[in-house]
């Protein structure tokens, strides 16, 4: 709202360079200096990681899916 409360808050995270909310509630965060983007609740638990060198920001497509953006390569994933 506008007051600006913190609904959330992930601790434990390394050098992250991106973060994303999915539709399901997923946050999605880019974590450059592990080479990899994880999946977490908002209590931030992680569910997914996939690894990648040099992983930069993401975006969320329409789909699902999702674009990964690194030093060296975009992926694009599915969201199975």
């Amino acid at each position: 709202g506008p007051d600006l409360r913190e609904r959330w808050r992930i601790a434990g995270v390394n050098n992250p360079s991106d973060v994303k909310v999915g539709p399901d509630g997923t946050v999605w965060v880019v974590e450059s200096n592990m080479n990899r983007v994880t999946g977490r609740t908002p209590a931030g638990q992680q569910t997914v990681t996939r690894t990648m060198s040099q992983p930069l920001n993401l975006d969320l497509t329409p789909d699902g899916g999702m674009l990964i953006f690194s030093r060296h390569q975009v992926q694009e994933l599915d969201k199975e």
